[in-house]
């Protein structure tokens, strides 16, 4: 990817560069472990309905390689391998900060082609200077090339580390209207099995105790993804121009 991750985050360790979305300030060990938050994504409620004790990321939380392990998204369930690397976009626009470079990469049923898809995302709050803290964590996606018709959002429902100490994260994808692609909840992990069985178990009950219908109705639908191990031993993705434009795929 045309990322350099390891390049941009030395900046960012160097120089204290502020590129997050929000300003908390949470250090890794002062994060939760074992137990798991969640919340409604606020696209299906209002500020009054919250009453969550859900804390926003920690600063560069989601940058780094993660594997998508289960979903109730059926697109993604005929798909091998699917992983997704988050970089901070570089330089940073001082209008839209927090803006994200988003890879998704993956094979196909009896392929060793890795298949790519690349975007950039937005926090909601740099573009809607007057949302409160309750859009912290919420991101609109949008598409390069062919991918241009997949504009989504995407709200983290809860982050943490399962009972093993594996960073995880739970998302919910709005629904993409010119595609027909229903909304979702994506379960990712920074390890190829996924959260371990007991945090996961734990995500579905607290998913549940919302008593959100189209959460409930997610939640029955999620199933794990396809993995392999086609991709255990290849390293970081190598997007160029034209991957970064959609026009082909990545090499490993």
């Amino acid at each position: 990817m045309a990322r350099e991750l390891l390049s941009l985050l030395l900046v960012i360790l160097l120089f204290g560069t502020t590129i997050g979305m929000n300003n908390n300030t949470d250090t890794i060990a002062s994060c939760r472990t074992t137990d798991v938050v969640v919340r409604l994504p606020p696209f299906l409620c209002t500020r009054e309905a919250r009453g969550s004790s859900y804390k926003p990321l920690p600063t560069g939380w989601l940058y780094g390689n993660w594997k998508l392990t289960y979903s109730s998204q059926a697109s993604y369930q005929s798909l091998e391998n699917l992983e997704l690397d988050s970089s901070p976009v570089f330089p940073q626009s001082a209008a839209l900060l927090g803006q994200a470079n988003d890879l998704s990469s993956y094979t196909l049923p009896n392929s060793t082609i890795l298949q790519t898809g690349y975007g950039v995302d937005t926090p909601r709050r740099s573009r809607d200077k007057t949302l409160g803290p309750e859009w912290d964590d919420v991101y609109d996606f949008v598409g390069n090339g062919v991918l241009a018709i997949t504009d989504t959002s995407f709200a983290f429902l809860a982050w943490g580390y399962d009972t093993i100490g594996v960073p995880y994260v739970v998302i919910y994808e709005s629904p993409v209207t010119l595609t027909g692609i229903p909304s979702a909840i994506d379960i990712e992990s920074r390890s190829q099995g996924g959260p371990s069985k007991a945090t996961l178990d734990k995500i579905f009950q607290e998913l549940r105790a919302l008593n959100n219908p189209e959460i409930t109705q997610l939640v029955y639908q999620i199933k794990p993804l396809v993995r392999n191990g086609n991709r255990a031993n290849t390293g970081p993705v190598v997007c160029d121009a034209a991957c970064v434009n959609n026009t082909v795929q990545a090499s490993p």
